[in-house]
């Protein structure tokens, strides 16, 4: 497994991208600056986790030492059954999570891991007192889970803080939503919540709201309505196994409850792209539009079978 310091190594070099309209910071300064995001990614990374309930995959970050999970609530909206989510620690460990409650209108959303153990956790900061310009760092399993690869860390500045939400210049792609937001010293002050319409503008719940709703969330409380995500994605309407491509549920009205994808079918193609499991599922859909047609490649019962299926968005499944 890759170590922590493979993505230290760039960080100097993005903090001095980032500061080459600020002259007047010395060399010392920045090497400073070196050393506390060092020390903070070191810190916080064993607690950065990527969460799936099979459909897809997000981010999260636990927060207290009996296994609260902190993530935004649209990643726990692909499970409408409510069924354990699985959840991918850096160094390669998982465990299982009960989702929990989400408050829509912020995007903040809480899970809790199972298991009677102390977890890895992060120090919880104060979004308040964050301003425009201060030194931010953004840690989230960007893609998906990547096993050897531990999460990207990227450096950036806010950009605005309303105290409910956060832009800032860090870059964000698939996989990051639900991931933390951390001050230079490792301290929690937002998760991640959606990209903006640039690279350089991106959407972040503060931290404050989760604390003031800590416990309608850990009650299981859903409230709110959805506002940032797309509604209109492409959606498959499959649940696969995490280490093998085999389906585990067919979503109803969904495209591959249409194209005829039963529970045992193993996929093996999406169009020219192999299908190992479930994240392979996520990034062959990625780029796709409902309405988009797909050919699946699946074994059922050792026998090869070409589906053909046009994808849906969560919005047409839901209006049928």
């Amino acid at each position: 497994m890759r170590k922590t310091t493979c993505f230290l190594g760039s960080i100097l070099m993005l903090i001095v991208f980032s500061m080459e309209s600020q002259a007047q910071q010395s060399l010392a300064d920045l090497k400073n600056q070196q050393k506390k995001i060092k020390a903070a990614v070191e810190k916080v990374m064993p607690a950065t986790v990527s969460i799936t309930d099979g459909t897809g995959f997000g981010s999260g970050v636990v927060v207290t030492n009996d296994g609260y999970i902190l993530t935004a609530g649209h990643v726990l909206t692909t499970n409408p059954r409510n069924r354990d989510l699985t959840v991918y620690f850096p160094d390669g460990s998982r465990a299982k999570a009960r989702p929990l409650g989400k408050n829509l209108t912020v995007d903040a959303g809480m899970c809790k891991l199972i298991g009677d153990r102390e977890w890895p956790y992060v120090e919880i900061g104060d979004s308040k007192g964050v301003k425009r310009g201060d030194w931010c760092i953004t840690i989230g399993h960007s893609g998906g889970y990547e096993l050897g690869r531990t999460p990207p860390v990227r450096i950036g500045k806010i950009l605005r803080n309303n105290n409910r939400r956060m832009i800032t210049d860090c870059a964000l792609i698939g996989g990051d939503s639900g991931g933390p937001l951390f001050d230079i010293d490792g301290k929690l002050i937002g998760i991640h919540s959606s990209i903006g319409r640039s690279i350089a503008e991106n959407r972040h719940a503060a931290i404050d709201p989760f604390l003031e709703d800590w416990d309608k969330l850990a009650d299981g409380k859903t409230w709110g309505k959805l506002g940032a995500p797309n509604p209109n994605r492409a959606f498959l309407g499959i649940r696969m196994s995490e280490d093998k491509a085999r389906v585990e549920e067919v979503i109803p009205r969904s495209a591959a409850m249409a194209a005829g994808v039963e529970v045992g079918d193993v996929v093996i193609k999406i169009d020219e792209n192999q299908i190992n499991g479930a994240a392979d599922l996520v990034e062959a859909i990625a780029d796709k539009q409902p309405g988009s047609e797909i050919r699946l490649r699946i074994l059922r019962q050792n026998k090869s079978i070409l589906l053909t299926a046009q994808l849906k968005s969560l919005a047409e499944m839901e209006s049928e």
